[in-house]
């Protein structure tokens, strides 16, 4: 459904080459970006080499690798797509559960037809919301994941504030062709100088 191609990354992470070789692999990141972002680079890294052998593993499974979309963060993996059928829903969930390292896996798939036709207006629905949340001055865009899946849109990520993660939900239920918004979006605590310290209370005087 998604594929991208990180060959090289999937190779130099471990993955071996029959579950590379004739599929495009991963949705990572530059090292660049990984660094920038608020799980770090470590982190962000450790991320990309879980979604590269859980799609690996896909590989292995008759509908999985093309149906299934992975987002992954700090280890919680969040499942999108549209597969043929429950057994196959019920399998990527049980694989999702087997890569080391992965905390949480949330199944967000359906079971049902999915097109080419469908596929592209998906596409092009994450291309027009990935352009919103890049524009926006008061958004870190790098920060988050973005699948769409029957025009439901799906947001994986970390956001500096509360008002950030609403500003992050509002730009994508603007864009045109938004059915849906289903967010998995932690909120980071304000930095130790912003927050608010109880000071004691004094005694009251004799």
């Amino acid at each position: 459904m998604r594929l991208v191609l990180l060959l090289g990354l999937s190779m130099a992470l471990g993955v071996g080459a029959s579950g590379c070789a004739s599929v495009l692999l991963g949705a990572g990141a530059g090292a660049g970006v990984l660094a920038a972002q608020e799980r770090g680079f470590k982190a962000g890294v450790a991320d990309t080499k879980r979604q590269a052998q859980l799609l690996a593993a896909f590989a292995n499974e008759p509908g999985l690798l093309t149906n299934v979309g992975v987002m992954v963060w700090d280890g919680a993996v969040v499942l999108t797509g549209v597969v043929p059928t429950a057994a196959a829903k019920t399998r990527a969930v049980e694989i999702a559960k087997t890569i080391a390292g992965v905390t949480t896996v949330t199944d967000q798939l359906l079971v049902g037809h999915y097109s080419a036709k469908d596929y592209a207006a998906d596409a092009w629905l994450t291309s027009k919301i990935r352009a919103e949340l890049m524009t926006a001055e008061d958004v870190d865009s790098i920060n988050y994941n973005l699948e769409s899946v029957l025009g439901q849109v799906y947001v994986q990520g970390v956001a500096r504030s509360a008002a950030e993660r609403y500003r992050v939900l509002y730009l994508v239920r603007s864009v045109t062709g938004v059915l849906g918004v289903h967010p998995f979006i932690e909120v980071l605590p304000p930095p130790a100088a912003q927050q608010v310290v109880p000071q004691p209370v004094p005694a009251p005087a004799p």
